[in-house]
């Protein structure tokens, strides 16, 4: 873990399994949980923390709930002048229950304490000396039941999954809606939307139901704002990604389906298929997916989306450990780009937390790959609960410098180092929570992309810069020598003239020693019946790869096939091209012009699907299957007029073109 990272730690008297921060990023943590109904000795509490410290964690407000009633399960909150208003998911007592009545949704008001100024003591101890502080305002404001009365009368049924729209730190109320999900419920599992700007929602703000088919139930919800009064509401299942529009109109209270949901994408079918836990979206045209492999690990995946077609996982991680939950901090956007950065926390099976980040080029609506930060090990001593950032806005910017170029701030004897109010620091949170009773928070610190500019965005920079290149440098140096070994190759074959390669621009010495290295792996290699071993690797009756686990992480044909079909013209007929770059590597491309490209010297090796022998067009099914881009059941009616192009001969010309040189 970097050194600049600081957590702080307290532990609880029952078991967390929910936590959310304060919206407005004012140092605030609520926390729910406990040992459910009919458990003596461990009650059901909700909890409001102090972490603006990175130091401590204080417990400022907390209140006992009844302990005939399940545990709280999902905390969602709303900002409000004086505190909070927190959602809960609660179940009712199994009596009533069975009598058919469950008010699930439950509203709580918190009034933040007056925060006091901290005295060190100058004697010594651990500086955190307080003086008396007054505890938080916790109350409960109302239950309600939202879910559909039929499906709300199981005695199992609970609301599994709570979602609010992005917030925004205004002056003003924001304008939000927020998504619930059901899970055990007798039939068909229920996503519904309702407005999410009142204290108490009723029956009445629910404006959206969604049904999911039989014995489908909703893994994660989440929420998009695409404009003033628009949404994009995502959800996944177990093995599809759906999503619908919605538009509410907060004055009149009346919402509206802009669209029915759709499928926007599924994992092909395989023999043992991967299952998506969560979701959450990066920007209008990206979501990031966390995915369970079948035999151990989990995989984050990049969904890119369009107006109106299926999207397509445009970018993807491996990563060894089982997942357990996930979240992204969105860091602020730059003013005149709009480019900014992702900040991403996977909890793992093995009580780990991993840190990514991505970066977002909005010019050309693009991300980067992951990038790892760092990863936490043994956070918690038991299995984690619940992760989740604190959002992060950007920080109030300073007056303009004064022409005398004095500092924005005034040299006192209290503040030795003035600071410009934009060079402030900035920091990340994120809390995590287990069933140990533990509440974590890690503080991670941001730097500036520009430190001399006042309006710089923040990002979460690589501990050590050196390390993110190491992978980079290493290539470098494997083409190098692989470079050097085949010019020794080609000298020992006499298809080279010796010196007349790279090594010309060595000294002598130094080549002389190279070539010395190199001398007896260079001679070894140029006995062997090159020709014969190519053969061999690329026989069909060479020994197959087992299908990739992770095959369903790249873009279907299917897709491209409908791209060429809407890019065509009348003069033109579009060919979408299949590329073997190297063995089970494959690419595809659309060409604009099919004619144009076979009469290239690329496309000259292309053949149509309906131009292969029977053995040829097994083996690329083979290879679109194990690639991911084709799946038996959708037949061989959308291969039919595709190009094929075999990496094979395309270097074997490019060999026979150096040799004849």
């Amino acid at each position: 873990m970097p050194s600049s990272v600081s957590f702080a730690k307290i532990t609880l008297s029952y078991p967390v399994y929910a936590a959310d921060f304060d919206p407005y990023g004012r140092g605030y943590l609520v926390t729910g949980g406990g040992g459910g109904e009919g458990r003596s000795g461990v009650g059901n509490r909700i909890t409001l923390l102090d972490v603006s410290s990175r130091a401590t964690i204080k417990k400022v407000g907390e209140l006992e709930l009844s302990r005939d009633e399940d545990r709280v399960s999902t905390i969602s909150n709303l900002a409000v002048k004086e505190g909070i208003v927190a959602y809960a998911g609660i179940n009712s007592s199994e009596s009533d229950r069975k009598n058919g009545k469950n008010e699930h949704f439950r509203s709580f008001e918190i009034k933040f304490p007056p925060r006091k100024r901290q005295r060190t003591s100058k004697g010594g101890g651990d500086g955190q000396n307080e003086e008396n502080e007054s505890q938080a305002d916790v109350k409960f404001l109302a239950k309600t039941a939202l879910f559909d009365p039929v499906q709300n009368a199981s005695n199992e049924m609970y609301q599994r999954v709570m979602r609010l729209s992005p917030v925004v730190r205004q002056d003003r109320p924001n304008k939000r809606i927020g998504a619930i999900a059901s899970d055990l419920a007798p039939e068909n599992e229920e996503i519904l939307v309702f407005n999410a700007t009142t204290s108490t929602p009723k029956d009445s703000d629910v404006f959206s139901r969604i049904s999911l088919p039989k014995n489908e139930r909703a893994m994660d919800v989440d929420i998009n704002k695409t404009e003033e009064s628009r949404f994009l509401v995502a959800y996944s299942t177990n093995y599809s990604v759906s999503v619908r529009e919605l538009e509410y109109d907060f004055v009149l209270k009346k919402g509206t389906v802009a669209g029915e949901s759709h499928c926007v994408y599924t994992i092909p079918k395989l023999d043992r298929r991967p299952k998506f836990r969560s979701l959450r979206f990066l920007t209008r045209h990206f979501i990031l997916l966390l995915a369970d492999l079948p035999n151990r690990g989990a995989e984050l995946l990049i969904l890119r989306l369009h107006q109106s077609e299926a999207g397509f996982i445009a970018l993807r991680k491996t990563l060894s450990t089982k997942a357990v939950g996930f979240d992204v901090c969105a860091l602020d956007a730059d003013a005149t780009t709009g480019d900014r950065q992702f900040v991403i926390a996977v909890a793992g099976s093995d009580n780990s937390i991993q840190i990514f980040t991505l970066d977002l080029d909005a010019g050309k609506d693009t991300l980067s790959t992951f990038r790892k930060y760092t990863t936490l090990r043994d956070v918690h001593p038991i299995y984690i609960t619940r992760v989740c950032f604190e959002p992060f806005h950007s920080p109030a910017r300073g007056p303009q410098p004064s022409t005398s170029g004095t500092s924005n701030e005034e040299l006192t004897p209290e503040n030795a180092n003035p600071v410009p109010l934009n060079a402030l620091p900035q920091y990340i949170r994120l809390a995590s929570t287990s069933a140990a009773n533990q509440v974590v928070v890690d503080t991670f610190p941001l730097t500036p992309t520009t430190p001399t500019s006042r309006n710089s965005r923040y990002i979460l920079a690589s501990p050590s810069s050196l390390s993110s290149l190491t992978p980079y440098i290493v290539l470098a140096f494997a083409l190098a020598v692989c470079s050097l070994l085949m010019q020794s190759v080609l000298e020992a074959q006499s298809a080279l003239e010796p010196g007349s390669g790279i090594l010309r621009f060595l000294s002598p010495g130094t080549r002389q020693n190279i070539q010395g290295s190199l001398g007896p792996a260079a001679s070894l290699i140029s006995q062997l019946n090159l020709a014969g071993l190519t053969a061999k690797l690329f026989s069909p009756n060479a020994p197959k790869s087992p299908p990739s686990m992770h095959a369903f992480a790249t873009p279907q044909l299917r897709h491209f096939v409908e791209r060429a079909s809407k890019e065509g013209s009348v003069a033109e007929s579009p060919a979408v091209v299949v590329h073997e770059h190297a063995p089970d590597e494959l690419s595809l491309d659309v060409h604009p012009d099919a004619a144009a490209y076979l009469a290239s010297e690329r496309g000259s090796q292309a053949k149509r699907w309906e131009e292969l022998e029977p053995h040829q067009q097994a083996a690329w099914k083979e290879k679109l299957v194990r690639a991911g881009h084709w799946a038996l059941d959708e037949g061989d009616t959308v291969l039919k007029g595709i190009l094929f192009s075999e990496w094979a001969g395309f270097v074997g010309e490019m060999a026979r073109d150096v040799m004849q040189r």
